[in-house]
């Protein structure tokens, strides 16, 4: 008995897009007409091919931007909760489902503060808080549930001080709520529609390029030229002494840095003497 991976990967993505819950086994194979070995089979295939992930018991966990475990948060249309994936995925959704806005909810990890905003097609929300994104580009796929965990957002940087530090982690990207509103506007795009293809990696790194993201944390090679003391490239803190001590081109400010250059108003993040610092692109 065959199945089209098509069909299966459809019926996936339209129970989590209408209901917020993937399909069980079962579902699926009532829908597809086919036996429910047959839908575990090409439910592997499609985690081989990252449309979807699966668990120890080959349960659906994610279909990228759907998460059906929480992690982190919570993402309400007008008749639909889902729980979002992380920062990328909760700001992708009101770019792919027919909901034109939605309501994304989260906690800081550095305080537990509650935060809201409405996401939109139209523009960015507002709001001052920043997004760290803890795992690079070439190893998101490693553990993607890991991945997705800790992309987050925080009310500011010295919450995401705290939370290295409690944690241990070395710092990632920091990015802003537009920036992350950019990155996720079109990620998604065509994944709801029969022959859909994933990027080719070459394709992957235009797009990063594209929403203004910069550094190897993305793949994507970005030498930046040794500023002046008159320069608006500085670490609070420590005035230039990191800065001096680099080559004049170097790809990274410093050795323990990410050395991600996004937009405008994006930052840098460095362990410095125990504490996080960070650098303004201006």
């Amino acid at each position: 008995m065959t199945l089209d991976p098509e069909d299966l990967r459809l019926a996936v993505y339209e129970s989590f897009a209408e209901i917020g819950q993937p399909p069980a086994v079962a579902t699926l194979a009532v829908r597809l007409a086919t036996d429910p070995e047959v839908v575990r089979r090409g439910l592997r295939e499609l985690h081989q091919q990252r449309h979807v992930v699966l668990g120890a018991g080959d349960e659906i966990l994610m279909a990228h931007p759907f998460s059906a475990v929480p992690l982190g948060f919570a993402v309400m249309g007008a008749t639909t909760l889902w729980w979002g994936g992380c920062a990328w995925d909760s700001f992708a959704l009101p770019h792919f489902v027919s909901d034109h806005e939605v309501l994304v909810s989260t906690r800081c990890l550095g305080c537990g503060a509650p935060h809201a905003w409405i996401v939109g097609e139209d523009g960015p929300p507002s709001g001052d808080q920043v997004v760290h994104f803890l795992v690079p580009a070439a190893r998101m796929w490693d553990d993607v549930v890991h991945t997705c965990r800790n992309q987050r957002v925080f009310c500011s940087t010295p919450c995401v001080d705290a939370w290295l530090n409690s944690t241990g982690q070395e710092a990632g990207y920091l990015m802003s709520l537009e920036t992350l509103w950019r990155l996720a506007q079109h990620w998604y795009d065509g994944r709801l529609d029969r022959g859909y293809k994933r990027r080719e990696p070459s394709a992957a790194l235009d797009y990063f390029r594209g929403v203004g993201l910069k550094g190897p944390f993305w793949g994507l090679q970005q030498r930046v030229t040794r500023p002046t003391r008159s320069s608006a490239l500085s670490i609070p803190g420590e005035g230039e002494s990191l800065v001096e001590r680099r080559h004049a081109s170097a790809e990274c400010i410093d050795p323990h840095m990410a050395c991600m250059l996004g937009r405008p108003g994006d930052q840098i993040l460095s362990r410095v003497n125990g504490k996080l610092s960070q650098v303004r692109w201006n």
